[in-house]
């Protein structure tokens, strides 16, 4: 049996709440008002578009909010990885980028052209991992 909110699954998140002084670690906790969580996510939208030069206008809908979650908890977390298929226009891209903003990874996009090769690939991803290996950071590759 799905236990329901407000007719919206029960979430659960590790940066809907700040931290308190006496607590160093983020731990996931029940999203237990889906308002607090629109604004936690309306109010990261914010700091992410003022720290990239383009405005994202994402509408966070109960099935995006949801989607968002699980792509920051995979970002999150060692092992874990997201392939998101879908057809363009659909905000792969940018959820993509607000959850690798949210948890704090490093985000790299490829832009593959026509006479792009494997060897240019292979650059691409070495510079990538070297990158991150260097940071000690976890990275997107979109």
């Amino acid at each position: 049996t799905k236990r329901h909110v407000n007719d919206a699954r029960i979430m659960c998140t590790d940066f809907h709440i700040q931290l308190s002084s006496e607590e160093s670690v983020k731990r996931y906790r029940i999203v237990p008002d889906s308002k607090q969580l629109m604004q936690t996510l309306t109010d990261m939208q914010n700091r992410f578009n003022v720290s990239e030069s383009q405005d994202y206008h994402l509408v966070f809908f109960n099935d995006a909010v949801q989607h968002l979650v699980r792509l920051c908890r995979a970002l999150r977390n060692k092992g874990l990885h997201v392939i998101q298929l879908g057809v363009g226009g659909t905000g792969r891209s940018s959820s993509a980028r607000l959850a690798t903003f949210i948890s704090g990874a490093a985000y790299h996009e490829r832009n593959i052209r026509r006479n792009y090769t494997l060897f240019d690939l292979r650059d691409d991803l070495k510079a990538i991992l070297l990158k991150c290996g260097s940071q000690k950071k976890m990275c997107t590759l979109f």
